[in-house]
C-alpha cells in the first residue's frame, strides 16, 4: 500500500524520491552538512534524509532555538525523530582518538528523541509511515537491530504477521466478493491502523531508548 499516493496532500514537504530509496534500501549515505560521502554514525530523519549524527545534532544546537525540532537541512521539514543506521559497523572502525564516540552519539540521539519524538499530532504518524515501516521491517531481520531491542522487534514482527494473515484470510468484515471495491476498504483501514500503531510504538521506543538500553 503506497501511502504517499493515497495521501499526497499530507506529504508535501517530503522528498518522494528519497522516501522511495529508503523503502528499497538504496539510500545514499552522503551527509549534506559536512559533505562526507559516507556519513559518520549515520542517522535517518523522519523525512527520509541521512546525516552524520554529530552534524544534525550540531546543526540543531546552533539553530534559532534548541527547544524546538530542527528543520531538515535538505527539505526544511521539522525533524521530530532521528533513527540510527548500521551503528554496529561504526564501532568496528571507531577512531582511536575518540574511543567514546559511540557513547557520545548514543547520548545525543537519545536526548534529541526524548525531547521531540513523543506527543506528536496523529497526522505526523501518517507522514512517518513511508520511512518508518521500511526501517522497522529491515531491522526486524537485522541481527544488530540498530539498538532496537529483540523483544520490541519480535513484537513488531508478530503484529505485521497478524496483519498479513488477516489480509490473506477469506474471512473479512466486508467480503470483497460481495461488495467489490468497498470490500477492500476494511483491509485498507486495518493496514492503516496497524501502520499508525507501529509508527507510534517506534516513536515511543526511540523517546525512551536511553532508559530501555540501560
Amino acid at each position: 500500500m503506497n501511502l504517499v499516493k493515497i495521501f499526497p496532500f499530507h506529504f508535501q514537504q517530503y522528498d518522494f524520491q528519497r522516501i522511495e530509496e529508503v523503502r528499497r534500501g538504496q539510500t545514499s549515505r552522503e551527509c549534506v552538512v559536512c559533505l562526507e560521502n559516507d556519513a559518520r554514525y549515520a542517522i535517518l530523519t523522519n523525512c527520509g534524509h541521512i546525516f552524520c549524527c554529530s552534524c544534525i545534532i550540531g546543526y540543531w544546537r546552533h539553530s534559532a532555538s534548541i527547544i524546538t525540532p530542527v528543520n531538515c537541512p535538505t527539505c526544511r521539514a521539522p525533524v521530530s525523530m532521528i533513527l540510527p543506521l548500521n551503528w554496529s559497523f561504526e564501532v568496528e572502525r571507531e577512531n582511536a582518538e575518540n574511543p567514546n564516540e559511540h557513547q557520545e552519539n548514543n547520548i545525543a540521539l537519545n536526548d534529541y528523541n526524548r525531547r521531540f519524538s513523543t506527543e506528536r499530532p496523529w497526522m505526523d504518524y501518517v507522514r512517518d509511515l513511508p520511512v518508518l515501516i521500511p526501517y522497522i521491517i529491515r531491522n526486524i531481520f537485522d541481527p544488530t537491530g540498530n539498538g532496537i531491542v529483540l523483544v520490541f522487534r519480535i513484537r513488531m514482527a508478530i503484529i505485521l504477521l497478524a496483519m498479513s494473515l488477516y489480509l490473506i484470510s477469506p474471512l473479512d468484515i466486508i467480503p470483497e466478493g460481495v461488495h467489490g471495491f468497498f470490500g477492500l476498504m476494511d483491509d485498507l483501514l486495518i493496514c492503516l491502523i496497524v501502520f499508525i500503531y507501529i509508527a507510534s510504538a517506534v516513536r515511543d521506543f526511540m523517546a525512551h531508548r536511553g532508559e530501555i538500553l540501560h
